[in-house]
């Protein structure tokens, strides 16, 4: 079995995750303008999920009595995630300047 043409796969992730967080930050600084940080961060989740949806169906549908079961502590998890990840940055990104948010935004899970 030839692994070789997955061996670029994590440092393609690791590439790209940088950009993600980059992008993060400029849409929330000239998206705050137009869109309520909430719901700024509501959307763009809600686009992370849908975009994820058809890669992830078949597992969601063979684990449906899991999901089901468990779907309060998902929608828990979820929703901190998304209010934690999302929209705290989005909010302080109204009123902080962008190299205070720049020292800030890679350590934030930490913290």
């Amino acid at each position: 079995m030839n692994n070789s043409k997955n061996n670029y796969l994590p440092f393609l992730l690791l590439f790209i995750q940088p950009i993600f967080m980059a992008s993060n930050l400029i849409v929330a600084r000239g998206g705050v303008e137009y869109v309520p940080p909430i719901s700024l961060a509501f959307w763009r989740w809600t686009a992370v999920f849908l975009i994820l949806l058809p890669f992830t169906y078949s597992s969601l549908k063979k684990n449906f009595k899991f999901v089901k079961q468990e779907y309060k502590r998902i929608f828990f998890i979820g929703s901190m995630g998304c209010g934690v990840c999302g929209a705290f940055p989005f909010l302080a990104g109204q009123t902080t300047t962008l190299q205070t948010w720049e020292l800030y935004i890679p350590h934030h899970q930490y913290l």
